[in-house]
């Protein structure tokens, strides 16, 4: 990792809400795959995200610590050599599948994944076939073109290639195998404890775009005599609009941020709504729309105009 960054993660201080949580988790997502048991790790900090789940515990903070730990410090994972066969190990749980890419007994790379509702609901045999067509599309760029070994823990397996077509999962997924030189073999779950324990524990993290001028939008609060007013009438519970409220130090009508009519912010605002890639030069109306949404202000129709 770039030291910027390692830096970054280890000075990154203890979430607050789950908008900060997403966030941490989202960096360190990226990196997973890099990772032996990183979504063992990140467990606690995941069932942080489920709705009204947000509780920062004795135990999430020791899971913090050792996912800023893991990440920081020297991977494990060997670099692949073409020349020595490759090792691919599967296992799917009822709720997820997980994989390793290894050679010689070092691991090479991760994967773990969830299940969907409907794929949960399907038969072993069907689940363990989803994790190696799954595994095998996302390691295709070390497997295509040299010989490897599919180990599972599914017994009947062992004889894909050779049986007829007799399930609509063989029809649906076998094509997929196609291209790929590899030998099957079984390997009981409890022998097969890395992908095991990859297909019971998941990562659900991802980045969100966030304002850059937040700071810039309190200063002027400051400056501006009606909206420092109103800000000041919440902070003393004394407003009589129950639409306004306060998050963050920043004043909010019907969960709208409020700003004052400044130049400088309007200009902000439109570029970061319309000329950023996220805004996409969206066209006056849904450009308005979404503004709108997020901001309130006197005379903002006419001044986004």
């Amino acid at each position: 990792m770039d030291k910027t960054k390692v830096e970054a993660i280890l000075h990154w201080p203890a979430p607050c809400n789950v908008k900060q949580l997403r966030g941490f988790l989202g960096l360190t997502g990226y990196y997973k795959k890099f990772i032996r048991g990183y979504v063992t790790i990140a467990s606690p900090l995941t069932n942080l995200l489920k709705k009204d789940g947000f509780c920062w515990t004795a135990v999430a903070q020791d899971a913090f610590a050792k996912l800023k730990f893991a990440i920081t410090h020297a991977l494990v994972l060997a670099l692949p050599n073409f020349s020595q066969p490759f090792i691919l190990e599967t296992d799917a749980s009822g709720i997820g599948i997980g994989a390793i890419l290894s050679q010689q007994q070092h691991p090479i790379a991760y994967f773990s994944k969830k299940l969907s509702s409907q794929m949960q609901n399907q038969s072993a045999y069907a689940r363990e076939m989803y994790v190696i067509t799954e595994a095998l599309a996302k390691f295709c760029h070390y497997l295509l073109g040299h010989q490897f070994i599919i180990r599972t823990d599914q017994q009947s397996l062992q004889h894909l290639t050779d049986q007829s077509f007799q399930t609509l999962e063989q029809e649906k997924w076998l094509y997929k195998f196609m291209g790929f030189d590899f030998k099957i073999e079984y390997k009981p779950g409890k022998e097969n404890v890395v992908a095991d324990s990859l297909s019971r524990s998941f990562l659900l993290a991802w980045s969100e775009t966030k304002f850059d001028f937040l700071d810039k939008v309190k200063a002027v609060v400051l400056n501006d005599g009606e909206v420092s007013k109103q800000l000041q009438l919440c902070l003393a519970n004394q407003h009589t609009d129950p639409h306004f409220s306060i998050k963050d130090e920043l004043l909010y009508w019907k969960k709208r941020l409020v700003i004052p009519a400044n130049a400088s912010l309007i200009k902000d605002i439109l570029k970061e709504f319309h000329s950023l890639p996220i805004g996409g030069h969206a066209r006056i109306v849904r450009t308005t729309t979404r503004i709108k949404r997020e901001f309130y202000w006197p005379r903002m129709q006419k001044d986004i105009r």
